[in-house]
């Protein structure tokens, strides 16, 4: 199986949640008009879990999270499970689950998403993503934040320290959802095409902070924190591109120079591309559909 090509496309508001420690020098954002995936973020994106149970077998995926940073920090892991249903059905709502660890400096933590949710995800698929977080005194005011915004007493929240790197594996064991299950009036997934099992794996996409290193982020609602991103301290993050490309190659096409007979014949075709197009901006408490444009 060829899993899929990476596309997210636009990043707005997202979520919750945070711990501590004292601050190295400050580490300034890296503006770039193209998704990163080899620097070190505050905010990191793990765009696909399969973790689909069937007859066939059971896929599995692995991330792991590196602190490159030159002291500990905490993180908050959040999963967002894919919804079934159509849209306007009322049942578009994204389960999402939450975890905090403690990393120290050049640690790599690696976890077993499977394992975590205990088969929690309808479709056995989602995302996930991950950011360094501070807990606000439990005594006292509310915090404030870089941007205008603040943490209770006692709540943890996002800070900016460009220091974390992550990477997920996708392990297909032949495992896929029915044909039939609808995620937002469509096919949850699509087919699985080509032997099994299978390795793919590929980096998270870092998202940077233009604050200095342990600036408390965000703002707590109602609703959950909301973050937001642009290219000033304005925001809590740089903001992803508005446009993004992605090479693809149709089925059958040659991957790799050379014969086309021999060992490596599976893994040096395509077998299938598939395009992700994410949609970050959810709350638990309802989530909108959002209108793309696509042109191969």
């Amino acid at each position: 199986m060829k899993w899929y090509r990476l596309v997210p496309v636009m990043f707005l508001g997202v979520l919750l949640l945070g711990s501590m420690l004292a601050p190295p020098p400050p580490a300034l954002a890296q503006i770039s008009n193209t998704l990163q995936d080899s620097v070190p973020g505050s905010f990191l994106v793990f765009p696909i879990f399969d973790v689909i149970t069937a007859a066939a077998g059971t896929n599995r995926t692995k991330i792991r999270i590196t602190n490159n940073g030159v002291t500990g920090v905490g993180i908050s892991v959040t999963y967002i499970c894919q919804p079934t249903g159509s849209v306007g059905s009322g049942t578009n709502f994204c389960n999402s689950f939450d975890e905090h660890f403690p990393i120290t400096h050049n640690q790599t933590i690696v976890l077993d998403v499977g394992t975590q949710l205990f088969g929690a995800c309808p479709t056995g698929q989602g995302y996930v993503v991950v950011w360094a977080e501070l807990q606000c005194p439990a005594s006292g005011a509310p915090c404030p934040t870089a941007t205008g915004g603040t943490i209770s007493p006692g709540a943890f929240g996002p800070i900016s320290y460009n220091q974390l790197y992550g990477s997920y594996h996708l392990y297909y064991n032949g495992a896929a959802n029915p044909a039939g299950l609808l995620c937002g009036s469509v096919s949850c997934s699509p087919p699985p095409v080509g032997a099994f099992p299978d390795v793919e794996a590929a980096n998270a996409i870092a998202i940077q902070s233009n604050h200095p290193a342990f600036s408390l982020l965000g703002n707590e609602t109602i609703v959950g924190m909301q973050l937001t991103f642009g290219t000033t301290t304005a925001f809590d993050y740089v903001a992803l591109p508005r446009t993004v490309q992605t090479d693809f190659a149709t089925p059958g096409a040659p991957l790799i120079a050379g014969p086309v007979t021999g060992p490596d014949t599976i893994s040096g075709t395509e077998l299938q591309t598939n395009v992700i197009l994410l949609n970050l901006d959810y709350s638990q408490f309802g989530n909108l559909a959002a209108a793309m444009s696509v042109n191969a």
